[in-house]
């Protein structure tokens, strides 16, 4: 009895290594689908017509991500099934293939007789002894370091491949020509929004041009892909297939689409946004494309000017000039900050999301464009205000000084501080000051002001050109 169930067993394992392999090839993708996510991941999905022999047989599916996470894998289709995979990442390069010839027979092409001694060329037998940074030869039981020639090997082993690939070990039912339906999850993809505007000369009017770029950096080429690309922070906590079942329900769930103009869809999921490009596009390895998403000619943007105190540390310096500060006071100087701001909607004729990017500004210098500063935009909504700093005002100053504290009781402070705003342009300006307050705090104050949140208090300061303003506020904290 245990004769017929090892010899069962032997000619099982015979058979499976007497299988035929079969080759698929990028070539032979008949759809190719590239979901592009924010974090540095994509999920590939294709559908390749593979040709399978009855019985198990072993199917190479070349052209894959080299950055493929294995475990994201699902491969189905009809007609087959697969009893084992494996992704296959040694590739054939100069040290891979010395490394696999170790300790084995190989030939040198002496060409200077060197290692002949006759000054002619010649093929010398040796054994490659190591591979350490350089080769390592054994020549006529001499060692042999340095050689600068050619190196002939007998053959290129089985266990090296041009390019990633997925290895399996398939059973068909019979022999036909089925589809496979291949999707996983890969690294080295990104993908973000670029922002280009156009500030007019009145600065309450712009043009903005948003790109989608995308980097390739996967370790594989994509052919006429159908290009999807999600806006949004997806949780990679969870297990690599619950992301995949998660990721495949975007590809194919109905959404309501908003067409953005220049061939980009936008659709909503969940807590992302989708985009789809109208046409194939071809993505090569380590390759930045970039791809127009919208252009708004004309919106409305206004100029504002802010500086935040309390919760940075300038540096003490003399206040010089006119001013409630006198000469010889110590004052500390506050940078203003110069900030652009719009909101979307269809009332500025931005009726679309922002995907997370950075946004580049220019303002026209009579027939010339003048890069004026850029910011990062967050991932924002429909009808939200976004506001870009450009820079750090060169003719607006403000120094900040305390003029009174004193501490109330245990739980209760009080401090009085003096600001003075000065106005070097040509035009009138406001100013929001913002004082940063941690604890439960009331103001008196003769400059109006809000309250942002639990810890900012706003001074909308108006300063008249070539004048400066100053005003004066007492702040009560309980802690």
């Amino acid at each position: 009895m245990k004769s017929k169930i090892f010899t069962g067993l032997l000619l099982s394992v015979v058979a499976v290594l007497a299988t035929q392999t079969v080759v698929s090839l990028p070539e032979n993708r008949e759809a190719l689908n590239l979901t592009i996510y924010n974090n540095n991941r994509a999920l590939v999905q294709e559908i390749r017509q593979i040709s399978l022999p009855a019985g198990v047989s072993n199917v190479r599916f070349e052209g894959v991500a080299q950055s493929i996470i294995p475990q994201s894998l699902i491969v189905s289709g009809g007609g087959f099934r697969v009893l084992e995979q494996n992704y296959e990442f040694d590739l054939i390069s100069r040290e891979a293939l010395l490394n696999k010839f170790v300790g084995r027979e190989i030939t040198l092409i002496d060409q200077n007789g060197v290692l002949t001694g006759n000054g002619n060329i010649a093929r010398v037998p040796a054994r490659l002894i190591a591979n350490n940074f350089q080769p390592i030869f054994e020549v006529d039981g001499k060692i042999v370091l340095g050689f600068e020639g050619q190196i002939l090997l007998p053959e290129l082993p089985e266990n090296l491949f041009a390019r990633p690939t997925l290895k399996w070990l398939v059973q068909a039912q019979r022999a036909a020509n089925v589809k496979a339906d291949v999707s996983y999850l890969t690294e080295g993809f990104s993908w973000n929004a670029d922002y280009v505007m156009l500030l007019a000369d009145n600065e309450k009017n712009a043009s903005i041009t948003a790109w989608i770029t995308l980097t390739n950096q996967s370790g594989a080429a994509f052919e006429n892909a159908n290009l999807r690309l999600i806006a949004g922070d997806v949780n990679m906590v969870a297990p690599q297939n619950q992301m995949m079942r998660q990721a495949r329900m975007v590809m194919s769930a109905p959404m309501m689409a908003e067409d953005f103009g220049g061939g980009v869809e936008q659709r909503s999921f969940d807590e992302f946004h989708l985009y789809s490009i109208a046409r194939p596009v071809s993505i090569r390895e380590n390759q930045t494309k970039q791809i127009e998403m919208f252009s708004a000619p004309q919106i409305n943007v206004q100029r504002r000017y802010r500086v935040r105190s309390g919760q940075s540390f300038p540096q003490p310096v003399s206040r010089r000039g006119g001013g409630a500060a006198q000469d010889g006071e110590m004052g500390v100087r506050h940078d203003v900050v110069s900030e652009i701001t719009f909101q979307t909607g269809q009332r500025n004729n931005l009726n679309l999301p922002f995907p997370r990017g950075v946004v580049r500004i220019y303002r026209k210098d009579g027939d010339k464009n003048v890069f004026v500063g850029e910011d990062n935009v967050s991932h924002t909504p429909i009808n939200e205000h976004i506001t870009l700093r450009s820079g750090t005002a060169f003719d607006i100053t403000c120094f900040v000084r305390t003029t009174a504290q004193r501490q109330v009781n245990d739980r209760r402070s009080e401090f009085t501080k003096e600001v003075s705003i000065s106005n070097h342009k040509r035009e009138n300006i406001t100013v929001l000051f913002e004082e940063i307050i941690h604890g439960n705090w009331t103001i008196r104050s003769n400059q109006r002001h809000t309250q942002v949140d639990a810890n900012t208090a706003r001074f909308e300061v108006a300063v008249r050109a070539g004048q400066t303003t100053t005003f004066a506020f007492t702040a009560t904290v309980d802690r």
